[in-house]
């Protein structure tokens, strides 16, 4: 059983649903053909959320012709094969726009009651669906999803997913939005403005993906584009009342769509489009532990858990905790699933030796565990060049040093994508700047910087100085080998694969 819908263009439905685009709108609509995922941007009533779901409009004739295709393998049916959409926010709430977009649209399109039934109630999980009588199974199906119920993003293969208010998502979630588009080769639209509360993953990603070459494309869409909002544009007498009474910040993002960069950000390479993706523990392959010890009511314990896989660095997992024991930071390791591949153990060199307590860092590792640390003093600054040696991406395969899991939330509030998992505040590891945006000094200020710390002790002590670091260093990391350095016989240890731990 077919429709008009089956074969229609978009002029049919959009003079169906009574929809004039403005001008930005009909752009962005138009280029999102090309892409397969799409960022927009948004400034305040710039109609970002009725441009998300116009696109999903746009693509559910394909949607339908690609559902009912016969998939690899599988003799041709008949059977009707409901087409699957999710909407996505921080939580329920932050989907109403786009639901009731969606809903209307779709009622005029496909027809009313009794074949066609939306949910009334976004505070709780809303679905639309459209049947037909006497097909065995709906032909539309649209569910919401929260963010504060991660584990049912995991389930289900829709054929789109929209975003809504996407920065405030956090980037985990993110992350399983992402990883739910290969089942059906799904599309993906993201759409928010610049907030305040911001995670910071999206302006990072909003950067990213203007550059082209991809399948991925962000759009701004600035509130003066809305000409049904504002009919003079840019000179609208409301835009210019704006512009005169708020911030240049506040008028760039919330109204105009356009980032301000953080001021003093250490790693800027950093990208969650590149940086950040699933990544599995290997069992079998050696596992490293890179850890910062915390002291102090304000100071976190981080320990990164590491595996090197044909040279890159992938980490899998972390701990952050505040308030625990050396003991029960070690318990944690010792009782895990990985724990049988741990190999390796690079602790703070400042910190693992100290006696906080009756005994040290190193002390409780080799007691408990048997295992001894490593780890030798470096600058700050030779540890920041060694990190963003590893976020750079290599040319010959298209694969960046070093990859991180989305769990890692520790360490991803510290380069800017998140909020803090112990504070809930925005607490990145940055340089002092000035209140006109210069750098003061060429040291980032010492805090929030606990699994960064973790990160660049493991690089120093498991693949030595960059090639930038040892030019400026009198005395070279083969220099340390020729004189038989203890640090240079730890790290040739590592490389011949033997094990420093003593079970």
């Amino acid at each position: 059983m077919t429709s008009k819908l089956d074969t229609v263009d978009r002029d049919w439905l959009y003079e169906k649903l009574g929809f004039v685009p403005t001008e930005r709108q009909a752009e962005i609509i138009d280029e999102s053909r090309k892409y397969r995922r799409i960022q927009i941007v948004g400034g305040e009533r710039g109609g970002k959320s009725l441009t998300a779901e116009k696109i999903l409009i746009d693509h559910y004739p394909q949607d339908v012709f690609k559902a009912n295709q016969p998939r690899s393998g599988e003799p041709y049916h008949d059977d009707w094969r409901t087409v699957l959409y999710w909407f996505v926010g921080e939580d329920y709430d932050a989907v109403t726009d786009e639901f009731e977009y969606a809903a209307a649209d779709f009622q005029a399109l496909l027809g009313g009651p009794p074949e066609f039934s939306a949910s009334k109630k976004v505070n709780a999980p809303g679905i639309i669906e459209y049947t037909i009588k006497g097909e065995p199974r709906p032909r539309l199906r649209i569910e919401v999803k929260s963010a504060t119920h991660p584990e049912k993003i995991r389930r289900g293969s829709p054929f789109g997913i929209l975003g809504c208010e996407a920065s405030l998502i956090d980037l985990s979630t993110a992350e399983r939005m992402r990883g739910r588009l290969a089942p059906e080769q799904a599309w993906e639209v993201i759409s928010g403005t610049f907030e305040k509360r911001i995670n910071q993953w999206f302006k990072r990603q909003a950067k990213a993906w203007q550059a082209p070459g991809r399948d991925r494309r962000s759009f701004t869409l600035p509130s003066p584009s809305n000409t049904y909002v504002y009919p003079g544009g840019i000179d609208d007498p409301e835009i210019v009342a704006l512009k005169a009474d708020s911030s240049d910040e506040f008028f760039l993002e919330r109204i105009m769509g356009e980032e301000v960069p953080p001021m003093g950000t250490v790693f800027s390479e950093f990208t969650p489009d590149i940086h950040v993706r699933e990544v599995n523990y290997i069992e079998g392959v050696p596992v490293h532990l890179w850890e910062d010890p915390g002291f102090g009511s304000h100071s976190a314990h981080s320990v990164l858990l590491v595996q090197v896989v044909d040279s890159q660095v992938r980490i899998f997992g972390e701990i952050y905790e505040q308030g625990l024991i050396q003991s029960d930071i070690v318990e944690m390791v010792r009782t895990s699933k990985y724990w049988k591949d741990v190999r390796y153990l690079v602790s703070d060199p400042y910190y693992m030796d100290a006696h906080h307590s009756q005994e040290s860092v190193s002390d409780v590792w080799k007691r408990e565990v048997k295992m001894t640390a490593m780890g030798f003093r470096t600058k700050v600054e030779e540890r920041i060049e060694r990190i963003k040696s590893f976020l750079k991406v290599d040319a010959l395969s298209g694969e960046p040093r070093i990859i991180i899991s989305p769990s890692a939330h520790g360490f991803l509030s510290e380069v800017g994508m998140e909020v803090s998992p112990i504070t809930g505040l925005d607490q990145s590891y940055r340089y002092t700047v000035s209140k006109d945006g210069e750098l003061i000094g060429k040291t980032p200020i010492d805090e929030y910087n606990h699994s960064i710390d973790a990160l660049g002790n493991g690089l120093m002590q498991t693949f030595g100085y960059s090639t930038k670091a040892r030019e400026n260093k009198t005395k070279t990391w083969n220099h340390l080998r020729r004189d038989k350095h203890p640090v240079a016989k730890a790290h040739a240890r590592i490389r011949k694969g033997k094990v420093l731990v003593n079970r």
